[in-house]
């Protein structure tokens, strides 16, 4: 049999270091990738562009809904929910959305930080929100910083809390 010299070992040990390194940064992005997505859908649902039929409206509110945990905390917005229940959000984000006439978001400058545990994350940026309301017309544009945080659920990864930060700006 034949010994290995502590050099060589020495070798193995820094390669298996790095190789575990790679596939955690890896993992570490794809929990990132999955959480940046679920935003993006969620943002996409909340968009409207003129009138829809009730049963579609309840079914863009609930793909909103389902990112988020079962209780989550909403701090600004004008809707400070803690410990509202998801289906209680869900009936807001629904009359918020038939309130608009048009409502479109985008988002800017998103980071996403994992936490090493890869069970919690927290996701920060800027939102774009126009619309035009449906009673008057009336329409702006608003800026907002905004905090996220999610946590690492059996059904996958779920927004716990949502703050908004600051108005940056309106424009009428």
């Amino acid at each position: 049999m034949r010994r290995i010299s502590w050099r060589n070992g020495l070798l193995v040990v820094a390669v298996l270091a790095a190789l575990m390194a790679v596939a955690l940064s890896l993992l570490s992005e794809n929990d990132e990738r999955i959480i940046r997505r679920a935003l993006r859908d969620a943002t996409q649902a909340l968009e409207k562009d003129g009138a829809e039929n009730p049963i579609a409206a309840a079914r863009r509110a609930e793909r909103v809904a389902e990112i988020l945990v079962a209780n989550p905390v909403i701090i600004g917005f004008g809707m400070d929910a803690h410990g509202r229940s998801r289906s209680e959000v869900r009936s807001t984000i629904f009359q918020a959305r038939a309130a608009a006439e048009q409502l479109a978001v985008s988002l800017h400058d998103i980071s996403v930080a994992v936490d090493p545990s890869r069970e919690q994350a927290v996701l920060t940026g800027t939102a774009s929100v126009r619309g035009v309301a449906t009673h008057d017309r009336s329409g702006g544009r608003e800026f907002i910083e905004f905090s996220t945080e999610w946590t690492k659920t059996p059904d996958g990864w779920r927004l716990a809390v949502l703050r908004s930060v600051d108005a940056i700006r309106r424009i009428q």
